[in-house]
Protein backbone atom coordinates (compact mmCIF):
# COMPACT_ATOMS: atom_id res chain seq x y z
CA UNK A 1 0.00 0.00 0.00
CA UNK A 2 1.34 3.39 -0.95
CA UNK A 3 0.68 5.88 1.81
CA UNK A 4 1.78 9.48 2.17
CA UNK A 5 3.23 10.14 5.63
CA UNK A 6 2.22 13.77 5.55
CA UNK A 7 -1.45 12.94 5.55
CA UNK A 8 -1.56 9.84 7.72
CA UNK A 9 -2.34 11.78 10.94
CA UNK A 10 -5.45 13.23 9.31
CA UNK A 11 -7.07 9.83 8.94
CA UNK A 12 -9.12 8.42 11.79
CA UNK A 13 -8.54 4.82 12.76
CA UNK A 14 -11.14 2.83 10.85
CA UNK A 15 -11.74 -0.65 12.23
CA UNK A 16 -14.31 -1.33 9.51
CA UNK A 17 -11.65 -1.75 6.84
CA UNK A 18 -8.27 -3.31 6.44
CA UNK A 19 -5.41 -1.19 5.13
CA UNK A 20 -5.57 -2.63 1.65
CA UNK A 21 -2.78 -4.70 0.22
CA UNK A 22 -0.66 -4.62 -2.92
CA UNK A 23 1.41 -7.57 -4.02
CA UNK A 24 4.00 -7.91 -6.75
CA UNK A 25 4.58 -11.56 -7.47
CA UNK A 26 7.17 -13.20 -9.69
CA UNK A 27 6.48 -16.64 -11.15
CA UNK A 28 9.93 -18.06 -11.80
CA UNK A 29 10.83 -20.81 -14.25
CA UNK A 30 12.83 -22.76 -11.67
CA UNK A 31 9.65 -23.70 -9.78
CA UNK A 32 10.40 -21.53 -6.78
CA UNK A 33 6.85 -20.27 -6.98
CA UNK A 34 5.56 -16.83 -6.25
CA UNK A 35 7.97 -14.44 -4.59
CA UNK A 36 7.01 -11.02 -3.28
CA UNK A 37 9.14 -8.23 -4.68
CA UNK A 38 10.86 -5.75 -2.40
CA UNK A 39 10.42 -2.65 -4.55
CA UNK A 40 7.74 -0.07 -3.84
CA UNK A 41 4.19 -0.63 -5.06
CA UNK A 42 3.94 2.59 -7.00
CA UNK A 43 1.20 1.29 -9.31
CA UNK A 44 -1.45 1.80 -6.66
CA UNK A 45 -2.68 4.54 -4.38
CA UNK A 46 -5.08 3.59 -1.57
CA UNK A 47 -6.72 5.73 1.03
CA UNK A 48 -9.44 5.72 3.66
CA UNK A 49 -10.99 8.67 5.42
CA UNK A 50 -13.53 8.47 8.23
CA UNK A 51 -15.11 10.65 10.78
CA UNK A 52 -14.07 9.56 14.27
CA UNK A 53 -16.00 6.39 14.77
CA UNK A 54 -19.07 7.00 16.88
CA UNK A 55 -22.56 5.57 16.83
CA UNK A 56 -23.77 8.49 14.70
CA UNK A 57 -20.76 8.57 12.37
CA UNK A 58 -21.81 10.31 9.17
CA UNK A 59 -19.31 9.13 6.60
CA UNK A 60 -16.57 6.76 5.52
CA UNK A 61 -14.54 7.02 2.30
CA UNK A 62 -12.24 4.46 0.67
CA UNK A 63 -10.34 4.59 -2.58
CA UNK A 64 -8.20 2.44 -4.86
CA UNK A 65 -6.42 4.03 -7.82
CA UNK A 66 -4.62 1.82 -10.33
CA UNK A 67 -2.12 3.03 -12.91
CA UNK A 68 -2.01 1.93 -16.54
CA UNK A 69 0.83 2.32 -19.07
CA UNK A 70 3.37 3.86 -16.69
CA UNK A 71 0.70 6.02 -15.13
CA UNK A 72 2.07 6.12 -11.57
CA UNK A 73 2.37 9.92 -11.76
CA UNK A 74 -1.23 10.14 -12.97
CA UNK A 75 -2.50 7.92 -10.14
CA UNK A 76 -0.56 9.87 -7.52
CA UNK A 77 -1.75 13.22 -8.90
CA UNK A 78 -5.39 12.15 -8.86
CA UNK A 79 -5.00 10.74 -5.35
CA UNK A 80 -3.67 14.12 -4.17
CA UNK A 81 -6.58 15.84 -5.93
CA UNK A 82 -9.08 13.72 -3.99
CA UNK A 83 -7.23 14.46 -0.79
CA UNK A 84 -7.29 18.21 -1.42
CA UNK A 85 -10.99 18.14 -2.25
CA UNK A 86 -11.86 16.00 0.77
CA UNK A 87 -9.82 17.88 3.37
CA UNK A 88 -8.94 21.42 2.34
CA UNK A 89 -12.03 22.13 0.24
CA UNK A 90 -14.46 20.27 2.56
CA UNK A 91 -15.68 18.06 -0.26
CA UNK A 92 -16.98 15.50 2.21
CA UNK A 93 -18.97 18.18 3.98
CA UNK A 94 -20.45 19.27 0.65
CA UNK A 95 -21.38 15.68 -0.23
CA UNK A 96 -23.02 15.06 3.17
CA UNK A 97 -24.93 18.35 2.88
CA UNK A 98 -26.11 17.49 -0.63
CA UNK A 99 -27.46 14.14 0.54
CA UNK A 100 -29.10 15.79 3.56
CA UNK A 101 -31.14 17.86 1.10
CA UNK A 102 -32.71 14.70 -0.36
CA UNK A 103 -35.96 13.86 1.50
CA UNK A 104 -35.54 10.74 3.64
CA UNK A 105 -38.57 9.15 1.93
CA UNK A 106 -36.93 9.42 -1.51
CA UNK A 107 -35.91 6.38 -3.52
CA UNK A 108 -32.38 5.00 -3.54
CA UNK A 109 -32.10 6.27 -7.12
CA UNK A 110 -32.66 9.86 -5.96
CA UNK A 111 -29.69 9.58 -3.57
CA UNK A 112 -27.58 7.94 -6.27
CA UNK A 113 -28.31 10.71 -8.79
CA UNK A 114 -27.31 13.38 -6.28
CA UNK A 115 -23.91 11.73 -5.79
CA UNK A 116 -23.54 11.17 -9.54
CA UNK A 117 -24.06 14.86 -10.35
CA UNK A 118 -21.38 15.91 -7.88
CA UNK A 119 -18.87 13.19 -8.83
CA UNK A 120 -19.08 13.96 -12.55
CA UNK A 121 -17.89 17.49 -11.85
CA UNK A 122 -15.15 16.30 -9.49
CA UNK A 123 -13.77 13.79 -11.97
CA UNK A 124 -13.70 16.36 -14.78
CA UNK A 125 -11.92 18.84 -12.51
CA UNK A 126 -9.29 16.31 -11.42
CA UNK A 127 -8.61 15.14 -14.98
CA UNK A 128 -8.16 18.75 -16.08
CA UNK A 129 -5.76 19.38 -13.18
CA UNK A 130 -3.68 16.37 -14.20
CA UNK A 131 -3.32 17.52 -17.81
CA UNK A 132 -2.37 21.01 -16.63
CA UNK A 133 0.36 19.43 -14.50
CA UNK A 134 1.92 17.77 -17.58
CA UNK A 135 1.60 20.75 -19.95
CA UNK A 136 5.37 21.06 -20.26
CA UNK A 137 5.71 17.33 -21.01
CA UNK A 138 3.08 17.60 -23.76
CA UNK A 139 4.92 20.59 -25.23
CA UNK A 140 8.17 18.64 -25.11
CA UNK A 141 6.57 15.74 -26.98
CA UNK A 142 5.16 18.10 -29.63
CA UNK A 143 8.60 19.59 -30.11
CA UNK A 144 10.10 16.16 -30.80
CA UNK A 145 7.25 15.25 -33.19
CA UNK A 146 7.47 18.37 -35.31
CA UNK A 147 11.26 18.28 -35.49
CA UNK A 148 11.02 14.94 -37.31
CA UNK A 149 13.77 13.38 -35.20
CA UNK A 150 15.31 10.01 -36.01
CA UNK A 151 18.13 7.90 -34.59
CA UNK A 152 19.07 9.09 -31.11
CA UNK A 153 16.24 11.62 -31.28
CA UNK A 154 13.74 8.80 -31.75
CA UNK A 155 14.53 7.41 -28.31
CA UNK A 156 13.97 10.86 -26.82
CA UNK A 157 10.64 11.02 -28.64
CA UNK A 158 9.64 7.66 -27.20
CA UNK A 159 10.64 8.80 -23.70
CA UNK A 160 8.60 11.99 -24.11
CA UNK A 161 5.62 9.96 -25.34
CA UNK A 162 5.79 7.65 -22.34
CA UNK A 163 5.57 10.60 -19.94
CA UNK A 164 2.16 11.66 -21.25
CA UNK A 165 0.58 8.31 -22.13
CA UNK A 166 -0.05 7.19 -18.54
CA UNK A 167 -3.53 6.80 -17.10
CA UNK A 168 -5.29 5.63 -13.94
CA UNK A 169 -8.49 3.85 -12.98
CA UNK A 170 -10.29 4.87 -9.81
CA UNK A 171 -12.88 3.28 -7.56
CA UNK A 172 -14.11 5.42 -4.67
CA UNK A 173 -16.50 4.11 -2.02
CA UNK A 174 -18.65 6.45 0.06
CA UNK A 175 -20.70 5.37 3.06
CA UNK A 176 -22.83 8.36 4.07
CA UNK A 177 -25.63 8.02 6.64
CA UNK A 178 -25.21 4.25 6.19
CA UNK A 179 -25.91 4.48 2.44
CA UNK A 180 -23.39 2.82 0.15
CA UNK A 181 -22.14 4.44 -3.06
CA UNK A 182 -19.49 3.19 -5.50
CA UNK A 183 -18.03 5.74 -7.92
CA UNK A 184 -15.74 4.27 -10.55
CA UNK A 185 -13.98 5.16 -13.74
CA UNK A 186 -11.86 2.47 -15.41
CA UNK A 187 -11.38 -1.23 -14.75
CA UNK A 188 -11.19 -1.52 -10.94
CA UNK A 189 -13.99 -3.79 -9.72
CA UNK A 190 -16.21 -3.40 -6.65
CA UNK A 191 -17.66 -6.71 -5.43
CA UNK A 192 -20.41 -6.88 -2.80
CA UNK A 193 -20.54 -10.00 -0.59
CA UNK A 194 -23.99 -10.61 0.89
CA UNK A 195 -26.12 -13.35 2.44
CA UNK A 196 -29.82 -14.16 2.15
CA UNK A 197 -32.21 -15.44 4.83
CA UNK A 198 -30.86 -18.98 4.42
CA UNK A 199 -27.28 -17.71 4.79
CA UNK A 200 -26.51 -18.46 1.15
CA UNK A 201 -23.52 -16.30 0.26
CA UNK A 202 -23.53 -14.35 -2.99
CA UNK A 203 -21.09 -11.97 -4.61
CA UNK A 204 -22.25 -9.23 -6.96
CA UNK A 205 -20.24 -6.79 -9.03
CA UNK A 206 -21.64 -3.36 -8.26
CA UNK A 207 -19.91 -1.30 -10.93
CA UNK A 208 -19.33 -1.48 -14.69
CA UNK A 209 -15.90 -2.20 -16.14
CA UNK A 210 -15.06 0.46 -18.70
CA UNK A 211 -13.25 -1.23 -21.56
CA UNK A 212 -14.01 -2.20 -25.15
CA UNK A 213 -15.50 -5.55 -23.99
CA UNK A 214 -18.33 -3.60 -22.36
CA UNK A 215 -21.16 -3.50 -24.93
CA UNK A 216 -22.19 0.06 -24.04
CA UNK A 217 -18.61 1.29 -24.26
CA UNK A 218 -18.10 -0.52 -27.56
CA UNK A 219 -21.19 1.16 -28.98
CA UNK A 220 -20.02 4.57 -27.75
CA UNK A 221 -16.72 4.11 -29.61
CA UNK A 222 -18.50 2.95 -32.77
CA UNK A 223 -20.70 6.03 -32.62
CA UNK A 224 -17.52 8.14 -32.68
CA UNK A 225 -16.62 6.70 -36.08
CA UNK A 226 -14.37 3.85 -35.00
CA UNK A 227 -14.76 0.70 -37.07
CA UNK A 228 -15.09 -2.76 -35.57
CA UNK A 229 -11.67 -3.75 -36.89
CA UNK A 230 -10.10 -0.68 -35.28
CA UNK A 231 -11.34 -1.70 -31.84
CA UNK A 232 -8.65 -4.40 -31.77
CA UNK A 233 -6.12 -1.58 -31.43
CA UNK A 234 -7.91 -0.15 -28.39
CA UNK A 235 -6.07 -1.32 -25.29
CA UNK A 236 -6.77 -0.42 -21.69
CA UNK A 237 -9.78 1.33 -20.15
CA UNK A 238 -12.22 3.36 -22.25
CA UNK A 239 -12.84 5.63 -19.26
CA UNK A 240 -10.04 6.74 -16.97
CA UNK A 241 -7.98 9.67 -15.76
CA UNK A 242 -5.16 10.75 -18.07
CA UNK A 243 -4.35 8.86 -21.31
CA UNK A 244 -3.48 11.81 -23.55
CA UNK A 245 -3.37 9.72 -26.73
CA UNK A 246 -6.97 8.64 -26.40
CA UNK A 247 -8.20 12.08 -25.40
CA UNK A 248 -7.05 15.34 -26.98
CA UNK A 249 -4.08 13.57 -28.60
CA UNK A 250 -6.07 10.77 -30.27
CA UNK A 251 -5.28 12.14 -33.75
CA UNK A 252 -1.64 11.12 -33.26
CA UNK A 253 -2.81 7.49 -33.54
CA UNK A 254 -3.31 6.45 -37.17
CA UNK A 255 -5.94 3.87 -36.16
CA UNK A 256 -8.19 6.52 -34.61
CA UNK A 257 -7.39 9.53 -36.79
CA UNK A 258 -10.96 9.73 -38.16
CA UNK A 259 -12.69 9.69 -34.76
CA UNK A 260 -15.22 12.48 -34.21
CA UNK A 261 -13.87 13.40 -30.77
CA UNK A 262 -11.93 12.11 -27.75
CA UNK A 263 -12.19 8.34 -27.47
CA UNK A 264 -11.53 8.07 -23.75
CA UNK A 265 -13.88 9.63 -21.21
CA UNK A 266 -13.46 10.46 -17.54
CA UNK A 267 -17.20 10.27 -16.85
CA UNK A 268 -17.64 8.03 -13.78
CA UNK A 269 -20.31 5.46 -13.18
CA UNK A 270 -22.14 5.64 -9.85
CA UNK A 271 -23.94 2.66 -8.33
CA UNK A 272 -25.57 1.87 -5.00
CA UNK A 273 -27.46 4.42 -2.97
CA UNK A 274 -29.12 1.77 -0.81
CA UNK A 275 -29.02 1.43 2.97
CA UNK A 276 -26.50 -1.08 4.25
CA UNK A 277 -28.26 -3.94 6.05
CA UNK A 278 -27.13 -6.88 8.13
CA UNK A 279 -27.10 -9.01 4.98
CA UNK A 280 -24.32 -6.88 3.45
CA UNK A 281 -20.98 -8.12 4.78
CA UNK A 282 -18.05 -6.98 2.63
CA UNK A 283 -17.22 -4.75 -0.29
CA UNK A 284 -14.06 -5.84 -2.07
CA UNK A 285 -12.15 -3.46 -4.37
CA UNK A 286 -9.76 -5.29 -6.68
CA UNK A 287 -7.45 -4.14 -9.44
CA UNK A 288 -8.09 -5.47 -12.93
CA UNK A 289 -4.89 -7.51 -12.70
CA UNK A 290 -6.44 -9.69 -9.96
CA UNK A 291 -9.36 -10.52 -12.24
CA UNK A 292 -7.07 -11.24 -15.20
CA UNK A 293 -4.80 -13.57 -13.21
CA UNK A 294 -7.81 -15.66 -12.18
CA UNK A 295 -9.19 -15.68 -15.74
CA UNK A 296 -5.94 -17.25 -16.98
CA UNK A 297 -7.15 -20.61 -15.65
CA UNK A 298 -10.06 -20.50 -18.11
CA UNK A 299 -12.76 -19.34 -15.71
CA UNK A 300 -15.81 -17.44 -16.87
CA UNK A 301 -16.75 -14.13 -15.23
CA UNK A 302 -19.34 -15.95 -13.09
CA UNK A 303 -16.78 -18.55 -12.03
CA UNK A 304 -14.28 -15.81 -11.14
CA UNK A 305 -16.85 -14.16 -8.89
CA UNK A 306 -17.65 -17.49 -7.19
CA UNK A 307 -13.94 -18.13 -6.74
CA UNK A 308 -13.43 -14.71 -5.13
CA UNK A 309 -16.43 -15.26 -2.87
CA UNK A 310 -14.85 -18.41 -1.49
CA UNK A 311 -11.51 -16.65 -0.98
CA UNK A 312 -13.22 -13.87 0.98
CA UNK A 313 -14.99 -16.40 3.22
CA UNK A 314 -11.79 -18.36 3.81
CA UNK A 315 -9.78 -15.22 4.59
CA UNK A 316 -12.48 -13.90 6.93
CA UNK A 317 -12.50 -17.18 8.86
CA UNK A 318 -8.72 -17.45 9.16
CA UNK A 319 -7.42 -13.94 9.81
CA UNK A 320 -8.32 -10.66 11.46
CA UNK A 321 -9.98 -7.88 9.46
CA UNK A 322 -6.71 -6.08 8.91
CA UNK A 323 -5.22 -9.00 6.99
CA UNK A 324 -8.18 -10.04 4.81
CA UNK A 325 -6.90 -8.38 1.62
CA UNK A 326 -3.43 -9.84 2.09
CA UNK A 327 -4.83 -13.32 2.70
CA UNK A 328 -7.01 -13.12 -0.42
CA UNK A 329 -4.10 -12.12 -2.67
CA UNK A 330 -1.81 -14.73 -1.13
CA UNK A 331 -4.40 -17.43 -1.86
CA UNK A 332 -4.83 -16.22 -5.45
CA UNK A 333 -1.07 -16.25 -6.00
CA UNK A 334 -0.76 -19.79 -4.61
CA UNK A 335 -3.60 -21.07 -6.81
CA UNK A 336 -2.23 -19.31 -9.88
CA UNK A 337 1.22 -20.81 -9.41
CA UNK A 338 -0.33 -24.25 -8.93
CA UNK A 339 -2.30 -23.88 -12.15
CA UNK A 340 0.70 -22.66 -14.15
CA UNK A 341 2.95 -25.50 -12.99
CA UNK A 342 0.27 -28.09 -13.80
CA UNK A 343 -0.41 -26.55 -17.21
CA UNK A 344 3.26 -26.54 -18.23
CA UNK A 345 6.39 -28.36 -17.11
CA UNK A 346 8.31 -25.11 -17.63
CA UNK A 347 5.91 -22.23 -16.99
CA UNK A 348 6.92 -18.93 -18.49
CA UNK A 349 8.20 -16.37 -16.03
CA UNK A 350 5.63 -13.69 -15.30
CA UNK A 351 5.17 -10.68 -13.06
CA UNK A 352 1.75 -9.88 -11.69
CA UNK A 353 1.08 -6.79 -9.63
CA UNK A 354 -2.22 -6.88 -7.77
CA UNK A 355 -4.10 -4.80 -5.22
CA UNK A 356 -7.18 -5.26 -3.04
CA UNK A 357 -9.06 -3.36 -0.36
CA UNK A 358 -11.56 -5.26 1.79
CA UNK A 359 -14.23 -3.12 3.50
CA UNK A 360 -16.41 -4.62 6.22
CA UNK A 361 -19.95 -3.29 5.89
CA UNK A 362 -21.74 -5.20 8.62
CA UNK A 363 -20.88 -5.34 12.31
CA UNK A 364 -21.66 -9.05 12.22
CA UNK A 365 -18.57 -11.10 11.48
CA UNK A 366 -20.52 -14.36 11.28
CA UNK A 367 -20.38 -15.93 7.84
CA UNK A 368 -20.80 -19.59 6.96
CA UNK A 369 -17.55 -21.47 6.43
CA UNK A 370 -19.30 -23.66 3.86
CA UNK A 371 -20.68 -21.86 0.82
CA UNK A 372 -24.30 -22.97 0.36
CA UNK A 373 -24.22 -23.40 -3.38
CA UNK A 374 -23.15 -25.93 -5.99
CA UNK A 375 -19.39 -26.43 -6.27
CA UNK A 376 -17.58 -24.38 -8.89
CA UNK A 377 -17.48 -26.64 -11.96
CA UNK A 378 -14.16 -25.17 -13.05
CA UNK A 379 -12.52 -26.44 -9.84
CA UNK A 380 -13.63 -30.08 -10.30
CA UNK A 381 -11.69 -32.40 -12.60
CA UNK A 382 -13.52 -33.43 -15.79
CA UNK A 383 -11.14 -36.28 -16.56
CA UNK A 384 -13.00 -39.59 -17.18
CA UNK A 385 -10.22 -41.49 -15.38
CA UNK A 386 -9.81 -39.52 -12.15
CA UNK A 387 -11.76 -37.32 -9.78
CA UNK A 388 -10.18 -34.34 -8.10
CA UNK A 389 -11.15 -35.44 -4.61
CA UNK A 390 -9.30 -32.55 -2.98
CA UNK A 391 -11.54 -30.00 -4.69
CA UNK A 392 -14.85 -31.84 -5.11
CA UNK A 393 -17.29 -30.89 -2.35
CA UNK A 394 -18.07 -33.58 0.23
CA UNK A 395 -21.62 -34.08 1.46
CA UNK A 396 -20.63 -36.43 4.31
CA UNK A 397 -20.54 -34.98 7.82
CA UNK A 398 -17.38 -36.11 9.65
CA UNK A 399 -17.85 -33.72 12.57
CA UNK A 400 -18.38 -36.55 15.12
CA UNK A 401 -15.98 -39.04 13.55
CA UNK A 402 -13.25 -38.76 16.20
CA UNK A 403 -15.83 -39.25 18.96
CA UNK A 404 -17.00 -42.61 17.60
CA UNK A 405 -15.74 -45.57 19.75
CA UNK A 406 -14.61 -47.48 16.63
CA UNK A 407 -12.73 -44.56 15.01
CA UNK A 408 -9.29 -45.83 16.08
CA UNK A 409 -10.01 -49.32 14.72
CA UNK A 410 -11.23 -47.91 11.40
CA UNK A 411 -8.20 -45.66 11.12
CA UNK A 412 -5.86 -48.61 11.75
CA UNK A 413 -7.59 -50.67 9.05
CA UNK A 414 -7.17 -47.80 6.57
CA UNK A 415 -3.48 -47.55 7.37
CA UNK A 416 -3.10 -51.36 6.98
CA UNK A 417 -4.67 -51.19 3.51
CA UNK A 418 -2.24 -48.49 2.39
CA UNK A 419 0.69 -50.45 3.76
CA UNK A 420 -0.44 -53.53 1.80
CA UNK A 421 -0.70 -51.47 -1.39
CA UNK A 422 2.83 -50.17 -0.88
CA UNK A 423 4.16 -53.69 -0.22
CA UNK A 424 2.63 -55.11 -3.40
CA UNK A 425 3.62 -52.20 -5.60
CA UNK A 426 6.62 -52.98 -7.83
CA UNK A 427 8.30 -51.42 -10.84
CA UNK A 428 8.06 -53.19 -14.17
CA UNK A 429 9.10 -52.59 -17.73
CA UNK A 430 6.61 -50.88 -20.02
CA UNK A 431 6.74 -53.87 -22.44
CA UNK A 432 5.08 -56.04 -19.80
CA UNK A 433 1.81 -54.19 -20.38
CA UNK A 434 1.63 -55.67 -23.87
CA UNK A 435 1.42 -59.31 -22.64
Amino acid sequence: MQNHDWWKPLFADCQASDDGYAKKALLTTNKEGYVEQDDEFNEYCMFRLTEKLTEDSKYRVYGLLTEHQSGAVCASTICHAFFTRFIYEDGIGMLVAALDEVPASSSDEAFRRRVENMMQEWFKDFDSEYFKSIDSDIADYMGHVFSGESGAGASELEAAKKKISGSASAAIVFVVHNRLFVVSCGTTRALLVSTDESMNVSIEQMNDVHNSENNLEEQRLLNLGIGKNQLTHFHGPTRCFGNYFLKSGYNFNSHFFNAASDLCSVLPGVSGGFKIGGEHHFLLLISDSVFNVIRQSGKTVREVNNYLREKVLTANAEVSCGDVSKKILDQICDDHFLYQTKASAHPAASRDSMAAVCIRLSESQTLPLEVNSAPDASMVSTSPKTTNAALAKSYVNFADYNLHPASDTVQQKVEDVFEEIKRRRRLRKIEEDDH
